[in-house]
């Protein structure tokens, strides 16, 4: 264990003395470290900061510094030096220890709580260099999993402000086939003593096809759904499809997979995706558990189905489930996280029919790629060939992603990617198609065991009894009525607020419509079963008032109408959300009397 010495400048601030082994190390100037530390926050620049994590405790005055210039971000200090954590703690003012999280050995429990509420847009670190080249390797592995939480909160503030409302539409009409639906609990070893081929749909699967026709007699095929009408065109029948996109569009790539076409076909779903993708499909559907709260009250009555991860790619969930099959091995192939040869995607998706249904003489193929390039900020970039592509932040997030998982040896091992012009990823060993199809054959009888088995957990799950059904339908009218009194509640505060924002502009006195609205918000806080339905809904419209969009300007005049407005559009977003809730799980609950069998009296139950 590291002995710690503290020493005083000529300032007045501590200064640290770590013992490492035979060496003793000073954390700090030992003359003037305050000025040092001003020194090294003027080195950066002076922008919105919401998570400043610094790495190594030994510098207190940089801590302090960065806690005054950014009063209202979170502050995080990396340390794994235990006995050098609790000598900081006794030199830091009450004020700054309640403020501080620690991130210490046990990082992973740690970092998550950081980034679960409030703005995570601009995450700053800031570096005790002496502590950074003692312990350079933990805080690299610290700084991967704030990259990868950050690019996580990301991809659901993002989500959210595009899919919130879809996602309760979709995920109420598909109730039925979640409840039928097979889950990933039964995936494990489903690909043992078989070897599969992911299909991304990048523009290098174009080179690869002729193999995969000679492939799919032998190698499990598993595919996106961009990838999947463009097998389908070449005589490829993938062993199953994965699909996460909750976009109607989105459907248009797996039409046509009928029974009478394709029965042998895995559909593996988020639960929230277009019901148009799941028609004809019962008893071919895995899915897995999905963050919106109408799907964990189906979960908690009918059972969930698993985890699988979501990288905000279809080509990263699709990853993650052959991970999860334990495949002896899986060859990548389309996954070019790059943009080149004009287009994203293999020649044949949907997309490329829209682009060619969009061209006319004003507005050419090629203007259409360079706003492609110019709206990603795309940065060129060079492939495995040496041959010129293009990467945006989209790539980069997802390169993380991949890159993460392929740093666990034992994860990589089972991993390989083709070499057709895609942009490299560490970790991951990259081979000809031709070559890793004449080193080890895959095996017939491996693809025929893992269909066989992926059926069967499929059709594991069937209609609910009558006990449970009832069970349901009655927790479910309990929600309904909380959420109707929750939508007056909403309505009423509106009221108010539009009122004292009147009274405002008019030079009045907002002070009883603001008094009324402190009832008003007690009752609207208050929790009941459902209210996380409202809560995840309204996530777009706080996020943007996170951000400020209704900040007093010299236009709008008086700062008080900041609040007001924002308080408005608050009121207005829960109102709407409650009832949009009311209307999507009635028919819901019509619809999955309707597939049970269970008969029109549990078709709308009255609010």
């Amino acid at each position: 264990m590291s002995a710690v010495n503290v020493h005083r400048a000529r300032d007045g601030a501590p200064v640290f003395e770590l013992e490492v082994g035979e060496g003793r190390f000073f954390l700090s100037s030992r003359i003037a470290p305050i000025e040092e530390a001003r020194r090294m926050l003027a080195e950066e620049p002076d922008l919105e900061v919401h998570i400043i994590i610094v790495f190594g405790a030994g510098h207190v005055p940089l801590i302090e510094q960065a806690a005054l210039r950014h009063p209202g971000a979170r502050l995080a200090v990396v340390e794994p030096e235990e006995a050098l954590r609790l000598e900081v703690s006794r030199s830091l003012s009450p004020a700054l220890a309640g403020r501080l999280a620690w991130v210490t050995v046990q990082f992973r429990q740690e970092l998550p709580p950081l980034f679960l509420e409030g703005a995570a847009r601009s995450v700053r670190f800031l570096y005790n260099r002496t502590e950074a080249r003692l312990f350079p390797a933990f805080f690299e592995e610290v700084r991967q999993e704030i990259i990868r939480l950050h690019d996580r909160k990301s991809i659901n503030v993002n989500t959210l402000g595009r899919f919130e409302r879809l996602w309760l539409r979709n995920l109420t009409r598909n109730s039925p086939e979640i409840v039928y639906a097979g889950g990933m609990g039964a995936v494990g070893d489903l690909g043992r003593g078989a070897r599969a081929v992911l299909v991304a749909a990048g523009p290098s699967l174009a080179a690869d096809l002729p193999v995969l026709r000679r492939l799919q007699d032998r190698a499990v095929i598993l595919a996106v759904d961009t990838a999947y009408k463009t097998l389908l065109r070449h005589g490829i029948q993938p062993d199953g499809v994965v699909v996460v996109d909750p976009q109607k569009v989105n459907s248009r790539y797996v039409e046509g997979m009928g029974a009478d076409e394709d029965g042998e076909t895995i559909f593996i779903a988020e639960p929230a995706i277009c019901p148009m993708g799941l028609r004809g499909r019962r008893g071919r559907v895995l899915m897995f558990n999905t963050i919106f709260p109408w799907f964990h009250h189906l979960a908690s009555a009918f059972g969930d189905k698993g985890e699988l991860d979501l990288g905000g790619s279809v080509a990263t969930s699709a990853f993650d489930f052959c991970r999860r099959a334990g495949f002896d091995e899986t060859l990548i192939l389309g996954l070019d996280l790059c943009f080149s040869r004009d287009t994203y995607h293999v020649p044949g998706t949907h997309y490329e029919s829209q682009w060619f249904a969009s061209v006319h003489r004003k507005k050419t193929w090629e203007m259409l790629t360079f706003k492609l390039l110019d709206y990603g900020a795309c940065t060129p970039a060079e492939n495995e060939r040496g041959e010129r592509v293009f990467l945006d932040s989209r790539f980069t997030l997802y390169r993380n992603w991949f890159e993460q998982r392929l740093g666990v040896p034992e994860l990589s091992a089972r991993f390989r990617g083709g070499m057709k012009g895609v942009a490299r990823l560490a970790g991951l060993e990259y081979v000809e198609t031709e070559a890793w199809l004449a080193a080890r054959p895959p095996s017939p009888e491996g693809k025929a065991a893992f269909r066989n088995a992926a059926l069967e957990a499929c059709r594991r799950q069937g209609a609910p009894g009558r006990e449970a059904w009832d069970r349901f339908v009655e927790s479910t009218r309990e929600i309904l009525l909380h959420l109707d009194r929750f939508t007056k509640t909403a309505r009423e505060a509106l009221r108010e607020s539009e009122e004292g924002l009147r009274r405002l502009r008019r030079g009045g006195d907002p002070t009883g419509a603001l008094r009324r609205l402190e009832r008003l918000d007690r009752e609207l806080g208050a929790d009941f079963h459902g209210k996380a339905l409202v809560n995840i809904a309204v996530q777009k419209v706080i996020h943007r008032i996170e951000a400020g969009s209704n900040a007093p300007t010299e236009r709008k005049g008086k700062p008080e109408e900041g609040p007001l407005a924002d308080s408005c559009d608050l009121y207005r977003e829960m109102a709407e959300v409650a009832e949009l809730n009311v209307v999507c799980i009635r028919r819901a609950l019509g619809s999955m009397g309707e597939a049970f069998g269970f008969g029109a009296e549990t078709r709308a139950p009255a609010v």
